[in-house]
């Protein structure tokens, strides 16, 4: 196992963190538009958002630094799965 670079990891999270907010800035004011929908009664409530979507956001941001620092072979099909799951 190499040895963690904490830098690399800090600006990784950061960067995945600031594309999250700046993505929340430009959809809106989407807590309205969610409250406004016809949901299902197992629907989450929306408190949760605010928190799991920056739990997530931190997860890519260390999966990104691992895309970063790795050097398999494979690391092309890693940075297509991490651009898939990042534009979702």
């Amino acid at each position: 196992m190499s040895k963690i670079k904490w830098g690399r990891l800090a600006l990784s999270i950061i960067v995945v963190e600031l594309i999250g907010m700046l993505s929340s800035w430009l959809a809106g004011d989407i807590k309205a538009i969610y409250l406004g929908l016809n949901k299902p009664p197992l629907a989450p409530p929306s408190f949760l958002f605010g928190i799991v979507w920056p739990v997530l956001y931190l997860l890519l941001g260390i999966y990104a630094y691992h895309l970063w620092t790795s050097k398999t072979r494979t690391t092309n099909l890693r940075w297509l799965l991490f651009g898939r799951a990042f534009y979702n």
